[in-house]
């Protein structure tokens, strides 16, 4: 395995990241690009979460300390609202966290997004076919998502969600998208 990042000044891959990635390259099959999202934009987008849930447990703390000098027990029914406040703050904690662990990757023939799961780790394979029209979203730093393709999926109570899917919260999305393309154009004409 040969592994070059043509992204300027990348920050380093963590290892255990790098070494699940070594073991699902065929061989001679080389990583022209790889990187972690971007943890100062995975923080941003998990930042709703945590201020709200913050914001609901430090008011529920308060609202029982103020009932219990007020009402006694009854200041306890506040209680529930701290479980949710720190479920909330928990959700955006464990969005940023999972985001920072994973693993993006380009090769000559694909594309991969590594993430972490419970029993181990999930691995999304995008071959040429799958990844030809992406859409750049980029930011004023040049930073930005890569989507190849959004995904809508129905909800029990009917609701319909759009998930996109691709490289998310990675630096220098337009260099990155150029990898891409060359790295198709070149697969798909061998």
């Amino acid at each position: 395995m040969t592994t070059s990042s043509t992204a300027p000044s990348a920050p380093a891959v963590h290892p255990i990241s790098a070494a699940f990635l070594a073991e699902q390259l065929a061989s001679g099959e080389r990583v022209l690009w790889q990187a972690h999202p971007d943890p100062k934009v995975m923080l941003r987008k998990a930042m709703p979460f945590l201020v709200i849930g913050i914001g609901m447990a430090l008011f529920a703390v308060f609202f029982i300390g103020v009932g219990a000098m007020v009402a006694g027990a009854l200041g306890f029914f506040g209680l529930p609202f701290v479980f949710v406040g720190v479920g909330f703050a928990w959700i955006g904690v464990t969005t940023w966290r999972q985001a920072t662990r994973t693993l993006y990757a380009i090769t000559e023939h694909r594309a991969l997004i590594l993430t972490p799961a419970s029993s181990g780790w999930r691995v999304d394979v995008y071959l040429a076919r799958d990844v030809r029209s992406c859409t750049r979203f980029v930011g004023a730093d040049g930073g930005g998502d890569l989507v190849f393709r959004e995904v809508e999926t129905i909800a029990r109570n009917g609701q319909t969600m759009r998930r996109k899917i691709g490289f998310m919260g990675i630096a220098d999305v337009g260099r990155v998208e150029q990898i891409l393309n060359r790295a198709l154009l070149s697969s798909t004409t061998t």
